[in-house]
């Protein structure tokens, strides 16, 4: 159950991140679209070499490739999200695009526990956790009930008597008042290979728990640490990528511009405007990575599953 619904999440996150770079390539192509029919009249008034719209040309036919390429991008995601998506009769149902979120997705909105409250969390939630420690209760139970049968036996008895009425004529002994008598008796077991045997697997059960207790812990530890580890990197990467698409993207605005003064050409500003769409990308792919880095960290330690 843990490994399905991890899954399908990063199914979703994966569809959603091929939604946006699908919605950012149609913006780079209508881009180079508009500005085909500016710089047509500019050719035509002689204020632009015909080289410039050449140059378009060739932008506005490879971004019309790259709409095609996110668009089945987009569809093999969906495909791979229909696995998870039922419709009412069961059947896998393949999300359409309208059905993504109209919202950017966001990797701040939740704090990252540091690893001893991930442990304790993981350790608190696991059925599996729960499952050892109710088993080694009931070993331990067993390993006692084991040794117990090889101590002594005391049994105690109290005996109040006390006699009422006249009492019988045939009675030839009457109690003198009420008769108070104790008993104790000790039966010591005699040591036997049986019961020492007995006593041994039961101590074995327990350490053979112990050691398989220890070796989940050690392996849920492991886990948790690597899930810690990717989700703080990916988060911090994410912060590094919206930076970079910043300064990517005031690059390519400047480039327009020195474009529109006639200091640069065509060929910079299609290189300019792919390295920032390139950069808007990136931090797309970067937070749907980052959750589902915090997928996997819910799943380790069975939360907000």
């Amino acid at each position: 159950r843990l490994v399905l619904m991890r899954e399908g999440l990063h199914a979703y996150y994966r569809f959603v991140a091929a939604g946006r770079a699908l919605e950012i390539a149609e913006a780079m192509y209508a881009l180079a679209r508009d500005r085909d029919q500016q710089l047509e009249r500019l050719v035509a008034e002689g204020a632009v070499a015909a080289i410039e719209r050449t140059e378009n040309l060739r932008a506005l036919l490879a971004r019309r490739a790259r709409v095609l390429s996110m668009s089945q991008r987009l569809g093999q995601a969906a495909i791979a999200l229909s696995l998870f998506v039922r419709d009412d009769q069961g059947r896998p149902r393949i999300a359409t695009r309208d059905e993504l979120p109209g919202y950017d997705l966001d990797v701040t909105a939740r704090d990252v526990p540091d690893m001893e409250t991930a442990m304790t969390i993981a350790r608190t939630a696991r059925p599996e956790r729960r499952r050892f420690e109710a088993l080694f209760e009931r070993a331990d139970i067993a390993r006692a009930l084991a040794r117990n049968g090889r101590l002594p036996r005391a049994d105690a008895r109290l005996t109040l008597s006390h006699d009422l009425g006249a009492g019988s004529p045939d009675a030839t002994q009457r109690l003198a008042g009420t008769v108070l008598e104790a008993n104790v008796t000790i039966t010591s077991a005699v040591p036997n290979r049986a019961a020492r045997g007995r006593v041994r697997a039961r101590d074995a059960d327990v350490e053979a728990l112990e050691a398989e207790m220890r070796a989940f812990d050690e392996a849920l530890g492991a886990d948790v640490a690597r899930a810690l580890l990717d989700v703080r990197a990916t988060t911090e990467l994410v912060t590094l990528e919206r930076e970079a698409a910043d300064v990517a993207e005031a690059l390519a605005t400047a480039e327009r511009r020195r474009f529109e003064e006639g200091v640069t050409s065509m060929l910079i500003v299609n290189l300019r405007e792919q390295a920032a769409a390139e950069a808007r990308v990136a931090v797309i792919e970067r937070v749907a990575e980052a959750l589902a880095a915090r997928a996997t960290l819910d799943a380790v330690s069975y939360t907000h599953l």
